[in-house]
């Protein structure tokens, strides 16, 4: 879009609704989401502006018609698959270019916003920083069919890869009568795009800009489909849209797998806006000024775009005073406004705006009360003043509202035509008649009206419901306003606010003003009062107080959910101690059901966030996944409050025990930077508890004492910090302390969530089983709880216990059990491992799946183990050396050192961590240790000698005196043996700097009398190459592009003239040869020519000299009508035929 600056008092209408939004100084010009004209590639006939990307060619070829693109035969738009230029001064946004960086290493994300908001300038700006390789389609409604969709995805990808997709691009261009089927076509698309992503070292993202001019095409669905099934593994898709895609989205946001932004993420935060007008319009605000700003416009980029124009001219004093004022009525807008804009409007349309400027929103509810007439033609109308940038909406799903400025316009104009008085009484009109049918439309227009006595009446008669939808900070501005400060409702939502915000001192202190106020003014209120105190005194687990104060709200008036609420409150507390989990849970999935029917999103949040606390205890952790995964929506479009970080945590322990540790680690993400404090503490509390019952010690350990003791207002969770520092003391092995907490849970009568009694029992007995005491007891009250509780997962503890405490062989527990209670085996690795070998066989097996599942989780415990004098170390050193890390090799080594049989064992796991080798004898030889490339240059020739001979050996192996008399001929026995010896040291510590014999990998064996290369561990480039002949013979033809890329050159160059590397370079040299000269033919045959001629190229990189080669070449080239390559081709040929061979050539046209 191209700004021109405006006149001495005007301002282009353009920038009002612009479309796209830019960011860059006037006279810029952006392509995005904007007119079709103004689209990239679209200004003038032929000469599309094309965003090919830096140092990426293009193989782009201009039709006839504007705008076509050929890529490799298709044809193509070209303003649809090149990222629009922005430039070079847009504003980039770190917030969102974060966000995006973070999310589209992910699956799916979808940014729905109406025009105007900026998708396309984000999306554009993005990716032309982002390492990933995106690809770009802008969609119209003519893009509904699905071979222009397939084209155009093949085609974005192959402007910056010319063998981007082959073979779908060889489908494409065979279409047509005995050709490939669309099912064919498509099935192949999606396998190879899925391919590319995962081969890609940072991923693909397709993006699909303007997808809400497709969404629901019959071809493209099933196309979209197949998309998202294959996203992850390096593929993301990134769909952008007015409206939110009717794609099924449901099973992926269940997994965490789809992120959204909307038109309130886009709108400009303050610091964006301060580096906008200081980077970008070299307008640097004041901070003052800039708050003003943001406050006025709420960030929307159109309306900041219309304030830059509007104060390119003024001075510093002048800028301040336009913004500080700035309203509709301002002199400067108010012209525009009134001569440009409204004032050429319908007479009707200019009295439906004005009328309804009074409204948040232009709800049709509210049309009726303050302009009757228009209900009847009210879509048309908005569609009218949409269009004109006077009206929008940031998302399909939210009503149309006025621009703040336009608003104020409006607003001032009704008031000069209608008078003051007038403005008041219709909004005292719409507060009449949405009382008792909408409480914030109501309350909103009763406060401008001026009327606070029904404002307090409104928020009085909707508290229930504004505890249930959880609106409390939308209500906290309402009774804020009132002189009453003995109302109930008033104290009871504020401090609910307070408890959003984090801050339990303050909300606990108006919780218990609200019952001291019900006690003295207003006794009818007491239970409402009592069991807002009660939900939060339960914040950080069903305590007796919370109980006692639930209980006793019951003696007093309720409504029939606040009753509900009362009740699950108790019904908490029971599942925390001896209540059956299974009805409970029943009992909570009613409630929620019924409270979200009621849109008491709040009161069904919290419910089923408790359900997921419960059903995990019930042994039904995908279930309470489930429930979690349902609170956290329900929160998110509700209250947003502390107890987000409940949920957090419920989600991440589900996740956790069924063995998505990276999805648990998301889920606990951005724990120690909330802002919101008692949120922060939970999510470190309970992070520490998940990692101590299924990951890293050393993360859990971190975590706790990040968190700290929980004093002061923290003590209300200092149950779940109980429970956490008691299990992680028990895996530490600190069975003093763990004793301790769990003396101090019992005693106090401390709560953390559901089957708090249970979990100490368990705690209890698995410190008596590591101490050595007798537990029978103690084994005995925890099965009783676990089974009047029905809890699955508590008697597959308890028996796993039982069977251990009994001191015989362990089998039947562990057997026993299910497919889905076996992670109860990780939360017992510490107990498992001192008793391996206890373990029957079948038990043992079941085990060791269980440890190689979770091998962060059971690592310390094997360590632990090994490191112990006793029967079960060899075990668990042998477990250990499947699953251990680099730093238990080490502690493990050390172990070896005092306990001889622990060596075997270790160096295995040595072998298992060896980093992998690969030696590139291709050319110049090369050796790749990991990550670390080592030139042949840099090694003792000797040493490379030695490689290299042993590498041209059958199975890389040879005897002492084979080597002996190959590389050290001419030297006396005694010197030649010394000699090897030395040169094996050397070649040993290429791979392992650190060797020593029997606890690292040998990379390099020797016996004394065979000496050899491990091919485990040791990968060869020409032995690849061998493969790939071989897998050529048995009809593998894809192999052949794949050996062409592989031999780069003749074995080892650098002992081109040793006799013991003719052999072996020469045999492959030519089964290579061959191979390529067969494959040439079998494309030449199939009439792929491009795949040929690139495949003849290629073996003529090998073996120039080939006449053979250079015959076929040539013929291709002609086959294609590519005459000059053909003769330029002939002169080569017919050179080589001459000089090589003393024959001359056939004449050109007979070949």
């Amino acid at each position: 879009m191209t700004v021109t600056p405006p006149a001495a008092s005007r301002i282009d209408l353009a920038v009002l609704n612009p479309d796209p939004v830019s960011f860059a100084p006037p006279g810029g010009v952006t392509a995005g989401e904007g007119e079709p004209a103004l689209r990239a590639g679209r200004g003038h006939e032929g000469h599309g502006a094309i965003a090919v990307g830096p140092a990426r060619p293009s193989n782009r070829k201009f039709g006839r018609h504007a705008g076509i693109l050929d890529v490799s035969g298709l044809p193509i738009h070209a303003s649809k698959i090149h990222r629009p230029l922005l430039p070079e001064q847009t504003l980039s946004r770190e917030r969102l270019n974060g966000w995006l960086d973070v999310h589209t290493a992910q699956r799916i994300v979808v940014i729905v916003a109406e025009a105007g908001f900026g998708k396309t300038t984000l999306l554009a700006d993005w990716s032309r920083r982002s390492q990933r390789r995106c690809l770009w389609y802008r969609l119209e409604s003519d893009d509904r069919d699905w071979l222009g969709f397939v084209r155009h995805v093949v085609g974005s990808g192959r402007e910056a890869d010319d063998g981007f997709m082959p073979r779908t691009l060889r489908m494409l261009t065979d279409l047509g009568p005995g050709g490939p089927t669309r099912d064919q076509v498509i099935a192949s698309f999606l396998t190879e795009l899925a391919s590319e992503a995962q081969e890609d070292p940072h991923g693909i993202t397709l993006i699909l800009d303007d997808y809400h001019n497709i969404d629901g095409g019959e071809e493209i669905v099933p196309i979209m489909r197949g998309l998202l099934d294959r996203t992850g593994n390096g593929l993301t898709v990134v769909i952008a849209s007015r409206a939110l895609p009717a794609l099924p989205l449901g099973r992926f946001r269940a997994r965490g797998g789809v992120a959204q932004l909307d038109g309130e993420d886009l709108c400009f935060a303050l610091d964006e806006t301060e580096r906008l007008f200081r980077e970008t319009y070299d307008r640097p605000l004041e901070p003052d000024v800039l708050e003003d700003l943001v406050d006025r416009t709420d960030g929307w980029p159109a309306a900041l775009r219309l304030v830059r124009s509007a104060i390119e001219d003024r001075t510093a004093l002048e800028t301040r005073s336009f913004i500080r004022d700035l309203t509709g009525a301002h002199a400067e807008l108010h012209d525009f406004l009134a001569e440009e804009v409204v004032g050429s409007l319908p007479t009707e349309l200019q009295h439906f705006l004005m009328r309804t400027s009074i409204l948040d929103a232009v709800d049709p509810r509210a049309v009726e009360v303050v302009d009757p007439p228009s209900s009847a033609h009210l879509d048309e109308r908005i569609v009218r003043a949409e269009h004109l940038g006077l009206l929008a909406r940031p998302d399909v799903d939210s009503p149309h509202r006025f621009h703040p400025l336009v608003r104020d316009f409006l607003h001032g104009r009704l008031t000069a035509e209608v008078g003051p008085a007038r403005v008041r009484e219709m909004h005292l009109e719409v507060g009449r008649h949405f009382e008792g049918v909408d409480w914030r439309i109501s309350a909103t227009h009763y406060s401008r009206g001026g009327d606070q006595t029904s404002v307090d009446r409104v928020v009085d008669g909707a508290i229930d419901q504004i505890l249930g939808e959880g609106s409390f900070l939308e209500a906290e501005h309402f009774v804020l306003r009132s002189d009453t400060d003995t109302r109930i409702s008033a104290l009871i939502v504020r401090s609910r606010a307070e408890l959003a915000r984090g801050e339990i001192h303050e909300a606990t202190g108006l919780a218990e003003a609200a019952v001291r106020s019900a006690e003295h003014h207003a006794p009818g209120q007491m239970g409402l009062a009592l069991l807002n105190l009660a939900t939060l005194l339960a914040l950080g687990g069903p305590q007796r107080p919370a109980v006692d104060a639930a209980s006793a709200a019951l003696g007093h008036h309720l409504s029939p959910s606040q009753r509900d609420v009362a009740q699950a409150l108790i019904a908490l507390w029971e599942a925390a101690h001896e209540g059956d989990l299974g009805m409970i849970a029943r009992l909570l999935r009613r409630l929620a059901d019924r409270q979200t029917a009621n849109r008491q999103y709040h009161y069904a949040a919290v419910t089923r966030l408790n359900l997921s606390l419960v059903l995990f205890w019930r042994g039904e952790a995908s279930e309470a996944l489930r429930a979690a995964n349902e609170a956290e929506g329900l929160f998110l479009s509700s209250s947003r409050g502390t107890e987000l970080g409940a949920v957090a945590a419920a989600r991440a322990r589900a996740l956790a025990h069924l063995n998505r540790m990276d999805d648990a680690h998301r889920a606990l993400e951005g724990a120690t930077a909330d802002d919101n404090d008692i949120r922060r503490y939970e999510l470190l509390v309970e992070g520490s508890l998940v990692h101590c019952l299924y990951g890293d010690v050393d993360m859990a350990t971190s975590l706790l004492e990040m968190a700290g003791q929980p004093t002061g207002y923290k003590s209300i969770l200092a149950g779940p910090w109980s429970m956490a520092a008691a299990e992680l003391a028990l895996r530490r092995g600190d069975l003093h302390s763990a004793r301790a907490i769990v003396a101090e849970l019992i005693g106090h009568g401390l709560a953390a969530d559901a089957a708090t009694l249970l979990r100490t029992e368990l705690l209890l007995a698995r410190t008596k089983i590591r101490s050595g005491e007798p537990a029978t007891d103690t084994l005995a009250e925890a099965s009783r709880v676990a089974t009047v509780q029905r809890s699955r997962l508590g008697q597959s503890i308890v028996s796993v216990l039982t069977e251990l405490a009994a001191g015989g062989s362990v089998g039947r527990s562990v057997t026993g059990l299910r497919q889905a209670d076996r992670p109860v085996l990780s939360l017992l690795a510490e107990e498992l491992t001192a008793s391996l070998h206890r373990l029957t066989p079948e038990a043992a097996t079941v085990v060791r799946a269980e440890c190689r599942d979770r091998p962060s989780r059971w690592r310390s415990a094997l360590l632990a183990a090994s490191a112990e004098p006793g029967p079960a170390a060899l075990l668990a050193a042998d477990l250990l050396s499947a699953v251990g890390d680099a730093r238990d090799l080490r502690q493990l080594r050390t172990a070896a050192q005092r306990n001889k049989l622990l060596r075997t064992p270790t160096a295995a796991l040595a072998r298992r961590l060896a980093l992998p080798v690969c030696v590139h004898d291709l050319g110049p030889v090369s050796v790749q240790v990991g990550d670390e490339t080592i030139p042949g240059h840099r090694i003792r020739r000797r040493v490379l000698a030695l490689l290299c001979f042993l590498i041209a050996r059958p199975a890389m192996a040879a005897s002492r005196d084979e080597a002996l008399d190959q590389l050290w001929p001419k030297l006396p026995p005694d010197t030649s043996v010394n000699s090897l010896n030395q040169t094996i040291y050397f070649l040993r510590r290429i791979f392992a700097p650190e060797y020593r014999e029997g606890f690292t990998p040998g990379y390099v064996r020797f016996d004394g009398e065979t000496l050899s290369l491990d091919p485990d561990l040791i990968k060869v480039d020409s032995h690849e190459c061998r493969k790939l002949v071989a897998e050529t013979r048995r009809g593998n033809d894809a192999a052949v592009e794949d050996l062409a890329r592989l031999y780069r050159g003749q074995f080892a160059l650098d002992f081109a003239y040793e006799e013991w590397s003719l052999g072996h370079r020469d045999r492959l040299h030519a089964a290579v040869l061959g191979v390529l000269e067969q494959g040439i033919e079998r494309r030449r045959e199939a009439r792929h020519f491009a795949d040929a001629i690139e495949l003849a190229q290629r073996a003529l990189e090998i073996e120039p000299e080939s006449d053979e080669i250079q015959l076929a070449l040539l013929r291709l080239y002609r086959a294609t009508g590519q005459h000059a390559a053909a003769a330029e081709q002939y002169a080569h040929y017919a050179s080589t035929l001459r000089e090589g061979l003393g024959v001359e050539p056939p004449p050109f046209d007979d070949l």
